[in-house]
């Protein structure tokens, strides 16, 4: 999904560039384009994140991510030993198994 919403941006800027040069400034064209490649490539915004099904805190990046994207991930791995998110998750998810259990659903019983 991330990688079809990265490339549905690019394509998108692409057409709008096109199709509105002539109509707005140079400069309002590029602010917009410039946005929505933003809003639609999470690596650029976040770097990288989380790799979930990992009992610690591993954060991955794009292959060919820049020296920007790789400090961000390692903001996104800071962030999550700051606020504990292994443990949270765990608290959470136990949480929300017993209440499964208490409704009768025992999805994640081992052979």
């Amino acid at each position: 999904m991330v990688k079809f919403c990265e490339s549905l941006g690019k394509t998108i800027a692409g057409w709008l560039e096109e199709n509105i040069r002539g109509k707005l400034a140079e400069n309002e064209i590029k602010a917009i384009t410039e946005g929505l490649l933003r809003a639609t490539n999470a690596a650029a915004v976040s770097g990288g994140g989380p790799l979930w099904a990992v009992n610690g805190v591993a954060c991955v990046s794009h292959g060919r991510s820049r020296h920007q994207e790789i400090a961000k991930t390692i903001e996104q791995a800071k962030l999550a030993v700051e606020k504990d998110l292994v443990g949270t998750l765990r608290t959470e998810l136990a949480a929300a198994r017993e209440k499964l259990k208490e409704a009768g659903f025992e999805p994640f019983t081992s052979a």
